[in-house]
This record gives C-alpha cells, structure tokens and sequence, in this order.
C-alpha cells in the first residue's frame, strides 16, 4: 500500500512539473512573431501600440516577409496582404528605403488588411496640404506626409475599423 501512495505522490509532483514546464514554453514563446522576419518585428510593436483593432494575439499565424511585388500600370506594389493565409509581402526595395514612419504605416495597413479584413481601399480624397486623407489609399503617402500626419493616420485607421 506504501509503495502505492508512494507512486501517487510522485506522479503528482511529476505532473505538476510538467504542468509548469508547459506553463513556462507557452508564456516565452506565446507572443515571439515566430512567423515575421526579425526586421519588421521592432515596427509591428510600434503599430501593437498604436491600434485598439488587433492585438499580438490576433498575429499569432499571421506571416511577414520579403517578396518583390508586381508592377502594376507603372507602380510597384510595396505591400501585399494574402487574407485568407494571412501572408504579407513587404518589396524589400522599398522597405530599405522607407522611413520609420512609412515602415509602421505601411505594416499597420497591410494587417488592417490581413487580420481585420479591411479589403476597401478609401477614396481619392486629400487632405489641405495634398496628403491622402486616408492610411488606405492604395499608395503610401510621400515621408512628408508619413511623418507630417502619422498619429491622424493612425487613428484614421482605428476610427474606420
């Protein structure tokens, strides 16, 4: 009979160490992007930040990489959401070129695509200084009008989700 309880006593403390050890991988490697490159992972925090529209939770399967994109009427497209994978494609040219402000902008409005399934872009309209009035435009605004009007563009984009 002692060597029963023993037993019990034992798989108990085993089990509540394995519960632990569990506890311990899925709260480390929970929120680690493991499906976005290492380079946009500090701009995804930015916009996590920024946004009442989706959490790192929601990013969970949501894969960001390097792709060049098609030219399309003389423009190259700078990035792509797949939503029903949800895969971005980010055209590295542009990218390496980008101010931190376009680099935010530009991910927060491809997961607005890919995660919150915003698949409209606005209208052409523009604001008084010729900026678009809105962060879904199907172009990225100019680094005048990235940095000039960053936080307007991101609430815009949280008001019309």
């Amino acid at each position: 009979m002692n060597f029963l309880k023993l037993l019990a006593e034992q798989f108990d403390r085993i089990r509540f160490l394995l519960y632990l050890f569990g506890l311990v991988l899925i709260l480390t490697f929970r929120f680690q992007f493991k499906h976005i490159q290492s380079e946009f992972v500090p701009y995804v925090e930015d916009a996590l930040k920024l946004t009442k529209t989706f959490t790192a939770e929601d990013l969970r399967y949501t894969t960001i990489k390097f792709r060049s994109l098609p030219e399309v009427e003389g423009d190259t497209y700078i990035g792509m959401c797949y939503p029903i994978v949800s895969i971005i494609h980010i055209n590295p040219k542009f990218w390496y070129d980008s101010t931190d402000a376009e680099k935010v902008l530009l991910l927060r409005h491809e997961l607005e695509h890919c995660v919150n399934f915003s698949l409209l872009h606005r209208s052409h309209k523009e604001l008084d200084d010729g900026c678009p009035a809105s962060a879904f435009e199907p172009y990225i605004p100019n680094v005048f009008c990235a940095n000039d009007h960053y936080e307007y563009y991101m609430q815009e984009m949280d008001d019309n989700n």
